[in-house]
């Protein structure tokens, strides 16, 4: 009687309730880390966008710099405030710049001297 009640009244956990509670904390444990895999991936790309996107930006201002010698077409911009229409006549000059798989345009309107 008294090795029944020893038996009986053991503390700790079974083998199953350990397993269960291991493949809780894997599951757990994944998830976190594929969500810090995605945010670091994320910001690195980020990073990289914005670095060519200051060499594009780069570029273009040693272009103003340097006097802008290219000549581009005239086109107008509008620019409408409620019932107030404004038109701007200039020259739209762009850079173009590429990070990994993407490419892209910066485009920039310069105002007619007048």
């Amino acid at each position: 009687m008294v090795i029944k009640k020893l038996i009986n009244h053991q503390k700790g956990f079974t083998l199953v309730e350990l397993l269960i509670a291991i493949s809780i904390l894997m599951m757990i444990i994944f998830s976190f880390t594929l969500l810090f895999t995605t945010s670091f991936s994320g910001i690195f790309g980020a990073g990289r966008k914005s670095e060519a996107l200051f060499r594009a930006q780069e570029e273009m201002d040693n272009k103003i710099a340097s006097g802008l010698e290219e000549q581009y077409d005239e086109t107008n911009l509008t620019i409408v405030f409620d019932e107030l229409l404004l038109e701007v006549t200039g020259e739209v000059k762009q850079v173009g710049y590429e990070y990994e798989d993407h490419t892209g345009t910066i485009k920039y309107f310069f105002p007619a001297g007048e």
